[in-house]
């Protein structure tokens, strides 16, 4: 994983606050220790207690590194620890607030509304649908200063796992264009039954 500068981007404590949970459901209180004394002082900090909603945190220090320390010393350095954790955070996420939104709607209809889920957690780019049918979509994440596969594969694996409660079978979320490698937006190709 590729390490930057502090960016303007913030998240919102709501992305967060899954993490820690999503560690202890999968890998105990050990894991959540381990994790935990991985962090650097400042995230330490904040993960080891209640992480307020309300506040906006910093995205590299307190998403991207949290994620980059998940996957190493949990995942032995594989991003999946990133796509679980996205998962993880759509089953809390759209089980929980967004219940009602998830039931109603469509596969299609959930991809047609990722732009809104991506201003919930962040304060500056956009997701927009670029294209749409019964059993596919591509969206693009654009018009952020901050790029990093920690960020993207959790987005994704948030995707899968929202397309999946909202009654989708057999999903694929496959990233085909990244900020990361230089492209000016990060697509991912969706396919559901």
């Amino acid at each position: 994983g590729g390490s930057f500068g502090r960016t303007s981007l913030n998240v919102k404590g709501t992305a967060l606050t899954t993490i820690p949970m999503f560690i202890q459901a999968e890998f105990g209180d050990e894991g959540l220790d381990k994790w935990l004394a991985s962090l650097g002082a400042e995230a330490r900090e904040v993960f080891a207690g209640p992480v307020l909603n309300t506040r906006a945190f910093d995205v590299t220090t307190y998403l991207v590194e949290p994620m980059q320390r998940l996957c190493d010393v949990l995942y032995g350095g594989s991003p999946k620890g990133a796509w679980d954790a996205g998962r993880f955070s759509a089953d809390h996420t759209l089980r929980g607030i967004y219940r009602v939104m998830v039931k109603v709607g469509s596969p299609s209809w959930l991809v047609e509304r990722a732009s809104r889920v991506m201003t919930i957690y962040y304060d500056e780019g956009s997701m927009d649908v670029v294209e749409r049918d019964s059993t596919s979509g591509v969206a693009r994440l654009s018009g952020t200063s901050v790029a990093h596969p920690m960020i993207e594969q959790r987005m994704a694996g948030f995707m899968e796992r929202g397309l999946e409660i909202s009654g989708a079978k057999n999903v694929q979320v496959r990233i085909t264009a990244t900020m990361t490698n230089g492209s000016d937006f990060t697509e991912f190709a969706i396919n559901w039954e």
